[in-house]
């Protein structure tokens, strides 16, 4: 398992949270960090919108 996952399930664990209930933490937090990915990949606002670049000052 990669480090930085196997600290998040520690910190989750630390706090009393059942194995079963930290690892939908971390199957959540992973799904959050994945589709901002993609979004900022794809060039979305995350509402499906294309995201617009701000004028430039002149």
């Amino acid at each position: 398992m990669h480090p930085l996952a196997q600290d998040y399930l520690a910190g989750c664990r630390a706090l009393g949270d059942p194995t079963t209930e930290a690892i939908r933490a971390l199957k959540r937090h992973l799904a959050r960090r994945v589709s901002t990915l993609l979004r900022s990949a794809a060039g979305t606002d995350g509402r499906g919108a294309l995201a617009r670049e701000a004028p430039a000052a002149a």
